[in-house]
């Protein structure tokens, strides 16, 4: 819906900051979710086949040619690393916004509100005592 708002807007020729936001901020949440999907199923498929022991290189399971038609995902629609950067930039674009006193952090989709509070996540700390801590969402934090 976000996204659909965002191209009535382009439409309908609105300039207004929020517009142009909107856009940063999907530009930016793109960047980040394409190497997380496409980089997670490449792990996802060498654990197969590291699972699979001798069988995971025979031709019949297909792992082969989903290995083969995943990798090129790595790089097409913009190399990962290249677009992990512009999300970086996003982000610090934003904290430079806070520095420069421009204003609270807060984006039309709240995705990066939470660097708002950064001061005080980073003076947090996170233990666990087992993996079963670490799994749980909640955690344990001090």
């Amino acid at each position: 819906m976000n996204f659909v708002e965002f191209q009535i807007g382009l439409l309908m020729k609105d300039k207004s900051d929020r517009q142009a936001e909107l856009g940063r901020e999907i530009h930016a949440m793109s960047c980040a979710s394409k190497p997380l999907g496409s980089w997670t199923a490449q792990r996802g498929i060498q654990e197969c086949r590291e699972a699979c022991g001798g069988h995971g290189y025979l031709a019949m399971n297909r792992l082969g040619d989903l290995r083969d038609d995943n990798d090129p995902n790595c790089t097409y629609e913009g190399d990962n690393n290249v677009l992990l950067q512009q999300t970086s930039n996003y982000l610090l674009s934003w904290l430079q916004h806070k520095q420069q006193g421009k204003g609270r952090i807060e984006s039309p989709l709240e995705t990066v509100n939470f660097l708002e509070d950064m001061k005080s996540i980073l003076q947090s700390k996170f233990t666990v005592g087992s993996v079963e801590e670490c799994m749980n969402s909640g955690g344990t934090q001090h």
